[in-house]
C-alpha cells in the first residue's frame, strides 16, 4: 500500500512539474480571437490616470463607438472596456470597479437581453483562458457553471496554449477576420470591419428579448442600483446609453423595451443619457448584427453620444483618490 501511494505521489508530482513548466511559458498575448482583446483593454484601464470615461457593455460598445473623438470632445481619457454581452452585467461591472477612481465617469450600454441578469459561461471561460487573472472578477453565481463545470476544460485549454506558445506561428489562425483581436485600436474600439460589405440579414426583425418572462430582471436592476450608489459615494459618475437598434426591432418588443427604460430612470445616481428611440438607426448603418454598427453608423452614434455627454454636468469628487 505504501509503495502504491508513493508511486501516486511521484506521478502527481511529475504531472505538477510538467504543468508548471508549461504554464511558466504561458503567453496568450499573440492570440487573435475577438475576446483576447481583454488583456489590452485591462492594460489601458490600469495605466491611464483619471479623470477617465470608462465605457462598458456588450459588443455594441466596441463596434459602435469612436472613442478618440469622444476623448477630444469631453476632455477625459476614454477606455473602451466593452467586449461581449455574454460576459453578463455582474462580470462587466466587477472587472472595472477595482480600478475606478474619484473623478472618473462610467458609461454602461447593455444589449436588451442582458437585462435578464444572465451570462454565457462559454464566453467567460474564454476570457479566463486569454487572461487568467480575470478569475478574480467571478461572483458566486459563476461558481457552478464556470468553475465546477468547466474547471478541467479551462486548465486543459491553458496547457494546450502553453504548448502552442513554443511554436511562434501557432496562434495566428484568425489573422484575416475583421472581428479578430488585432482589429481593435488603442482605445479599445473595433475598427477592422470598417469598409467591409454589410453582412446583416434583410429578413424580418426578430425578437430583442425572449418572450414569457419579466423584463427587466429585478436582479439586474438591483445590481445596477448597487453599483451606481457605490460609485456615487466615491465621486464616480455612472451613466447609461441605450444600444443601437433598428426601430422595427424596438417596436417588435416595445413593451419590454419601455419597461427597461422606465426601470433605468428609477435608479438613483444613474444618469440616463438617451432613450431607446434616440438610439435607433437605419438598417444600412449596421454591419453583421442588429447591435453592430458600421463605420457610418458608429460615427453617427458617436456624435449623438458626444452631444449628450457634453450636456452632463460633472459632479465634484467627494473622496479624492478614492477607490470604489
Amino acid at each position: 500500500m505504501k509503495s502504491f501511494l508513493l508511486k501516486i505521489a511521484v506521478f502527481s508530482l511529475l504531472q505538477g512539474l510538467v504543468a508548471a513548466g508549461l504554464l511558466w511559458s504561458y503567453d496568450p498575448s499573440k492570440e487573435t480571437n475577438f475576446l483576447a482583446a481583454t488583456s489590452a483593454k485591462h492594460w489601458r484601464l490600469a495605466h491611464k490616470a483619471p479623470p477617465r470615461l470608462i465605457i462598458t457593455g456588450g459588443s455594441n460598445v466596441p463596434f459602435g463607438l469612436q472613442s478618440d473623438l469622444i476623448e477630444k470632445a469631453v476632455g477625459r481619457t476614454v477606455v473602451n472596456m466593452g467586449l461581449a454581452a455574454g460576459l453578463g452585467l455582474d462580470f462587466m461591472l466587477a472587472e472595472i470597479q477595482p480600478s475606478l477612481r474619484s473623478g472618473d465617469m462610467v458609461l454602461i450600454s447593455l444589449e436588451y437581453d442582458q437585462f435578464s441578469g444572465g451570462y454565457d459561461p462559454d464566453v467567460i471561460q474564454q476570457v479566463l483562458v486569454f487572461r487568467p487573472s480575470n478569475v478574480r472578477f467571478l461572483r458566486a453565481k459563476h461558481l457552478r457553471k464556470v468553475i465546477l463545470d468547466r474547471g478541467l476544460i479551462l486548465a486543459g485549454a491553458m496547457v494546450r496554449r502553453a504548448v502552442i506558445s513554443f511554436n511562434p506561428f501557432g496562434a495566428f489562425q484568425d489573422r484575416d477576420r475583421p472581428t479578430a483581436a488585432h482589429g481593435y485600436n488603442t482605445w479599445g474600439d473595433l475598427r477592422a470591419h470598417y469598409g467591409k460589405p454589410p453582412m446583416l440579414s434583410a429578413e424580418a426583425p426578430d425578437r430583442l428579448v425572449p418572450p414569457g418572462r419579466e423584463w427587466p430582471s429585478p436582479s439586474a436592476i438591483k445590481t445596477l442600483t448597487r453599483f451606481a450608489s457605490h460609485c456615487h459615494d466615491y465621486g464616480v459618475q455612472v451613466a447609461f446609453s441605450f444600444p443601437p437598434q433598428q426601430l422595427a426591432r424596438l417596436n417588435n418588443d416595445r413593451r419590454a423595451v419601455d419597461q427597461i427604460a422606465s426601470a433605468l430612470q428609477s435608479i438613483p445616481h444613474l444618469i440616463v443619457l438617451d432613450s431607446p428611440d434616440e438610439q435607433s438607426y437605419l438598417a444600412e448603418l449596421f454591419y453583421d448584427t442588429g447591435y453592430h454598427l458600421n463605420e457610418q453608423g458608429a460615427a453617427l452614434r458617436t456624435r449623438r453620444l458626444i452631444e449628450d455627454l457634453v450636456r452632463t454636468p460633472k459632479v465634484p469628487s467627494e473622496n479624492d483618490g478614492g477607490n470604489p
